[in-house]
């Protein structure tokens, strides 16, 4: 399956709306990373200065911050979740 901005933010999103841990597709961290290294690499390939390459840029960007956000919010959730049941 071929990962999306769109699914990306999905699931960004549904980890921030909901108190427990979100379910991720199989893959879904390979693929991300896999479709933020084709972006850079098409970036590579355009005039720096172009429209394109600053939106591919951008999205890239983008991208690594929903990932930072997302894993940061899932570790916030096990950590939570760990120290209850060691609370019990």
């Amino acid at each position: 399956m071929t990962t999306t901005y769109d699914e990306i933010q999905q699931a960004w999103k549904r980890e921030l709306q909901n108190s427990e841990l979100q379910p991720l597709r199989q893959g879904f961290f390979k693929d991300l990373a896999s479709y933020i290294k084709r972006l850079k690499e098409a970036q590579r390939n355009l005039d720096p200065k172009s429209l394109k390459a600053i939106v591919m840029e951008e999205e890239a960007k983008r991208l690594e911050q929903l990932l930072t956000q997302l894993v940061d919010r899932r570790l916030e959730k096990l950590w939570t979740h760990a120290n209850k049941d060691q609370s019990t």
